[in-house]
């Protein structure tokens, strides 16, 4: 029997964990071209995928045009994700911006990983007011941002010189870790903020420290005081680095 979408996509599946893009991308034309056993979404999203790490941007394009010029099968989030992480892979920070775009305009609703993948893009940008607007809308929306989203936000701000609204990024990260927000994932279970830290403790430290050297380059003394009292209150310990930097800007003060 003429194998079916299920039979061609364990192969798709093979091709993408060895990275092999060329050899995925030609069953699925086999598949397309057969006449008998048409591609649907599952194997059209494998092939995006092994595009997508392989840093095959253009090819991950023409896959998502082939899907929305094939019958019976649409673009979900993930063909989207798998497209914008392609194109924040090789720097194109405006493909990703316009594919989002495009995205909320199909009422096609973002997941975590097309966030993260558009903050990721405005910080190779350097696309400070972007990556907040972003980082505040998960939030709005009770979408835990994650460790990664804090810091690369707060790292554009430091870039673009905008020092309290890095701290205030900061801020916004203590108040989740004093759970302060509710945040639920996508099966309504209640998510634990300082849970995710533990599991991320190196990133997380970086967060801290991050907060904190955006008040010492912003001289902003009487907000690091406050932020150093909440850290430690929270049972976390200060890099030496960061310590030292914050005792020479009391002195200065």
């Amino acid at each position: 029997p003429m194998p079916g979408p299920f039979q061609y996509n364990s192969v798709l599946r093979t091709f993408r964990e060895a990275g092999k893009w060329a050899e995925a991308l030609e069953l699925l034309n086999e598949m397309r071209n057969s006449g008998k056993s048409f591609p649907n979404e599952q194997c059209f999203n494998t092939v995006l995928q092994v595009c997508d790490r392989a840093k095959k941007p253009q090819e991950a394009d023409d896959l998502l045009q082939m899907m929305k010029n094939t019958d019976n099968v649409e673009p979900n989030v993930f063909s989207y994700n798998a497209v914008m992480r392609a194109h924040e892979r090789v720097g194109d920070v405006h493909k990703v911006l316009e594919l989002f775009k495009e995205m909320e305009e199909n009422n096609i609703e973002a997941d975590w990983h097309s966030y993260i993948c558009y903050i990721s893009a405005c910080k190779r940008g350097g696309l400070w007011r972007k990556s907040v607007e972003k980082l505040e809308k998960m939030r709005e929306m009770g979408m835990y941002p994650g460790v990664k989203a804090y810091v690369m936000s707060m790292k554009i701000c430091i870039l673009a010189k905008k020092w309290p609204l890095s701290v205030e990024i900061g801020e916004k990260f203590l108040d989740d870790l004093e759970g302060k927000n509710l945040y639920r994932d996508n099966s309504g279970n209640k998510i634990n903020p300082m849970q995710q830290y533990m599991n991320e403790k190196p990133h997380s430290e970086r967060a801290l420290d991050t907060t904190l050297f955006a008040c010492q380059q912003g001289k902003l003394t009487s907000r690091l005081e406050a932020i150093m009292n909440r850290i430690e209150l929270l049972g976390f310990k200060l890099s030496p680095y960061m310590r030292m930097k914050a005792m020479n800007l009391f002195e200065m003060s």
